[in-house]
């Protein structure tokens, strides 16, 4: 299972979705206010051309990730106001986006199961030893 499995795929029939492949949102467009949020401005990814521009009827969704939602949210005004300033984005809202990513140490864990009656010495099963002896044996 994914997302697309879980969230897009079940509404695939609906007439108000279209799903534009290899492109990437590069702006969320707002009212003439900045009230509010109707639109996003996206490139395709492959060639890089000049941004296109999309508007919502009712709402817009951002869901773009860990990463590239705060990304996406800075680059279009939303985020603190120091660091907008000194990137010249224009700001619409002063908010902490961002400010509390933290990296995340992955530490990869295998389980094994092992059967009651078996056990396993370092000293007999590991190493160049048990090499030597199985040596030994095939000859």
């Amino acid at each position: 299972y994914n997302a697309y499995t879980s969230f897009v795929k079940p509404i695939l029939h609906r007439k108000n979705l279209k799903i534009q492949p290899y492109a990437e949102v590069v702006k969320i467009l707002y009212s003439p206010d900045n009230s509010k949020a109707i639109g996003v401005e996206y490139i395709f990814d492959e060639r890089k051309d000049k941004p296109r521009k999309v508007f919502a009827n009712k709402e817009v969704i951002i869901c773009a990730g860990a990463l590239n939602t705060p990304k996406l949210l800075q680059l279009s005004g939303i985020g603190p106001k120091d660091l907008l300033t000194s990137l010249n984005i224009p700001i619409v809202r002063d908010l902490p986006v961002g400010e509390n990513f933290q990296d995340i140490i992955g530490t990869p864990f295998m389980g094994t199961y092992v059967q009651e009656n078996t056990s396993l010495v370092a000293e007999r099963d590991m190493g160049i030893g048990i090499i030597a002896d199985e040596a030994e044996q095939n000859d």
